[in-house]
């Protein structure tokens, strides 16, 4: 028989700690998967949709967020501590033993910015599928939350590492931590943050909040651009958080805006002024469409980056859309012909192109491959058409600026006035678009559309107005 205190061989030490280190590794990872989509099935999809609840404010989206994290980072670390726990030995082979689970979140790091080309807003997108699956736990909760902006990116992205972390965190947490401490007294501290924070919930949701309820908030409908502005409004209102105000705002196109209103599928609408067929549309349903505006936005003009002119005047404008000037040679660019792109009729911008830049000018009529049915589409197109560098086309600012950003894109100065903020504010920039809230004539004096249309005139809906991105009205400061 071997004496239990005689050394192993060297041989013997360095096989088992390399077989310590293999089978271990592949422990990890499989409880990862086992505890991500045990985990992210039984709690992450429920509190994901608890989010999303209209009495949950902005604030208890966060203590639900913060508890639920919490709890996940305590499994993770608890399985680390039981291991190490289990093995009693060998605490740096152990540590060594993440490395493949880190490396597994680390490649789908990688690999889904590589397939998205790093952009942001497809994070959600099928390219990004197995980098999803490789962090189940926290795929529910997080996809809820990338409503409250880019920074949501970033937290998706080191949530893959969260789990290797932890388990490093447990197996050095059972090596370090001191007997003398009482283990029911370690598990009162523990657990008092999530008692904390349910409470906490519990309150916020009782404190009362918003002047209107969801059931009494009216229909509202509009353009693409509005999207933001409706989402803070709704969330001002009535209290819901962003989550949930992002879930119910579903806005279609301008067009598709006024017929609802005009055919009673809406009370309020936020968009461009109507077209000549939207306005003969609604005399035809006997409707009267009343105009308010709430807001400022710049129509703009775009060309791809690479493009070598940086302004244009109003006239030269109107000649290019007007079929007069069909060279960039002729505005002091490269010898070649211009792609001046339109959107399609009754289109917001469309509409302002018609009646608020061409005015008394005619605007050509273009092939059809010449005209988006997408605002985002004609962005797409100026930036990389065919690989050239020609195309002209038009967005409202806001929209391309914040809403639908391409580095490869640059908006053109009109009159040696560059489209900004500033700009809209003072109006030096000369294509300036109202933002109208929109109802029908008929509805009762005293609907829910009406009072939230005479808010927003009043200083603290202006305030609104500014935050989802538009400039408040009559604000010339």
């Amino acid at each position: 028989m071997t004496d239990k205190n005689e050394a192993p061989k060297k041989g013997e030490v360095k096989s088992s700690k390399w077989g310590l280190w293999f089978r271990k590794s592949i422990v990890f990872c499989l409880m990862y998967v086992v505890l991500s989509f045990f985990f992210g099935g039984i709690i992450g999809v429920p509190a994901g949709k608890l989010l999303l609840h209209h009495q949950v404010p902005d604030l208890g989206v966060f203590l639900i967020a913060a508890v639920y994290f919490y709890l996940m980072v305590t499994v993770f670390v608890s399985f680390g501590a039981y291991v190490s726990r289990e093995i009693g030995a060998y605490s740096r082979i152990l540590l060594l033993s993440i490395i493949p689970l880190l490396a597994f979140a680390l490649y789908y790091w990688g690999l889904g910015m590589q397939l998205s080309d790093g952009d942001a807003r497809e994070l959600w997108s099928s390219s990004w599928m197995w980098y999803s699956l490789n962090l189940y736990w926290a795929n529910p909760v997080l996809k809820v939350l990338s409503a409250y902006g880019a920074g949501m990116v970033a937290v998706t992205l080191v949530a893959a590492l969260v789990p290797s972390i932890c388990f490093m965190l447990g197996i050095v947490m059972q090596g370090r931590v001191k007997v003398a401490v009482k283990h029911r007294t370690r598990m009162l501290v523990w657990g008092a943050f999530p008692v904390l924070g349910v409470l906490a919930l519990l309150i916020s949701m009782a404190v009362p909040k918003g002047s209107y309820t969801v059931d009494r908030y009216p229909q509202i409908d509009g353009a693409t651009a509005a999207i933001p502005f409706a989402e803070k409004l709704k969330a001002e209102l009535t209290g819901v958080n962003q989550l949930r105000a992002a879930d119910d705002t579903r806005f279609n196109t301008t067009h598709e805006a006024y017929i609802n209103l005009i055919e009673g599928r809406a009370d309020l609408i936020f968009v461009a002024g109507p077209s000549e067929d939207e306005v003969s549309t609604a005399t035809q349903n006997g409707v009267e469409l009343e105009l308010h505006p709430v807001g400022k936005d710049a129509f703009i003009f775009l060309v791809n980056d690479n493009n070598p002119i940086s302004g244009l005047s109003t006239e030269q404008i109107q000649d290019i859309y007007g079929g007069f000037i069909t060279n960039w040679s002729e505005v002091g660019g490269k010898n070649e012909q211009i792609l001046a792109l339109q959107r399609e009729a009754n289109s917001g911008s469309q509409t302002f192109m018609e009646k608020g830049v061409m005015v008394d000018a005619v605007l050509t009529e273009v092939p059809k491959e010449q005209k988006v049915s997408l605002m985002g589409g004609l962005i797409d197109r100026v930036a990389a058409y065919n690989n050239e560098e020609n195309a002209i086309g038009y967005s409202f600012h806001y929209y391309a600026s914040e809403m639908y950003q391409k580095e490869n894109v640059k908006f053109l100065a009109i009159d040696d006035v560059m489209p900004s903020r500033d700009t809209i504010r003072s109006g030096t920039y000369p294509f300036t678009a109202e933002l109208y809230a929109v109802t029908r004539s008929n509805l009762p004096q005293d609907h829910v559309a009406r009072e939230i249309i005479k808010w927003l005139q009043d200083e603290e809906g202006q305030e609104v107005v500014e935050e989802g991105g538009f400039i408040a009205v009559g604000d010339d400061k």
